[in-house]
């Protein structure tokens, strides 16, 4: 499976990542590493709980914006 995120520079040390795909998914983080690995757990987390999606191969196609 194949999703986008989104992480946004908020300013030097506030970051938020986002999954449009999957509506309420989102994090914070002090650095871009952080929340990169903050979405992967929350995309993760948030497929499981979905009763009848299998468990799959996850691609995370990041796009990091400044703002």
């Amino acid at each position: 499976m194949k999703l986008v995120v989104r992480i946004v520079a908020e300013s030097v040390e506030s970051y938020y990542a986002q999954c449009p795909a999957l509506p309420g998914c989102v994090v914070r983080g002090r650095s871009c590493e952080e929340v990169q690995a903050r979405i992967e757990e929350a995309v993760r987390g948030y497929l499981a709980s979905m009763n009848g999606v299998p468990t799959c191969r996850l691609e995370l196609e990041t796009e990091v914006v400044q703002q």
